[in-house]
C-alpha cells in the first residue's frame, strides 16, 4: 500500500468507489472508466495504479480497440468489505475473489492503518457485529 494514502482515504474517494463498483462484474479499460465517470484518463490511471498496488484491482486481460490498439482491462479483486468497530478501532475485512481475506486495522486515535492477521480465538466469524466479535489488535 502506498504509505502516503490509507485504505480509508482511498475508499472515501467517490471515483475509487465507482471504479471498484464498475469493475466488480465486468473488466473495464481506463478509457471506458474515464468516460463513464467524467474524470480524466490521467486521474483514472492514477487511481487504478493505487488500487493495483494495494491488490484491490488487477489487470484482467488485454484486448484490441476498434482502432487496433492494445488496451488493458481491469477488474476488482474484492467480493465484500466488512467494517467492524470495537474499542476505538475499525477493522476493514476485505474478502477477495480468490478466497483470501485481508484485514486492515485502523486505529482511530493514531489515524494509522496496519495489515494483520486476527487472532482466531478473538474473532467471531459467525456474527462479526456482536460484542463477542472483539478483534485483538496486533502486539
Amino acid at each position: 500500500m502506498n504509505s502516503s494514502q490509507s485504505l480509508i482515504e482511498l475508499l472515501s474517494d467517490e471515483h475509487m468507489l465507482e471504479i471498484l463498483y464498475a469493475t466488480n462484474e465486468t473488466p473495464k479499460s481506463i478509457t471506458s472508466l474515464s468516460k463513464d465517470f467524467g474524470i480524466s484518463v490521467t486521474a483514472c490511471y492514477r487511481r487504478i495504479e493505487l488500487l493495483q498496488e494495494m491488490g484491490i484491482v488487477r489487470k484482467d486481460h488485454e484486448a484490441l480497440s476498434k482502432k487496433g490498439r492494445i488496451i488493458k482491462l481491469y477488474r476488482s479483486n474484492i467480493n465484500k468489505i466488512d467494517i467492524l468497530f470495537e474499542n476505538g478501532k475499525m477493522v476493514f475485512e476485505l474478502s477477495m475473489d480468490n478466497g483470501e481475506k485481508k484485514n486492515i486495522l485502523r486505529n482511530v486515535l493514531t489515524d494509522k492503518d496496519i495489515e494483520y492477521e486476527p487472532d482466531p480465538i478473538h474473532h467471531n466469524i459467525s456474527n462479526p457485529c456482536s460484542r463477542e466479535a472483539f478483534i485483538k489488535p496486533p502486539p
